[in-house]
């Protein structure tokens, strides 16, 4: 499935991303990607 979004910030498309799991991936924008990775690690640091 491609999915595209339109948003002003990237924490609610960040929060969406993350209900579809390790099956997501994101093409673009670069800021997007560069945010859900640092979400990411933030999340593995804690475990």
């Amino acid at each position: 499935m491609l999915l595209s979004l339109q948003a002003t910030e990237l924490s609610g498309p960040t929060r969406f991303i993350l209900q579809f799991g390790a099956d997501a991936v994101v093409i673009e924008p670069k800021a997007l990607r560069d945010h859900l990775a640092k979400t990411l690690k933030a999340m593995v640091a804690k475990y």
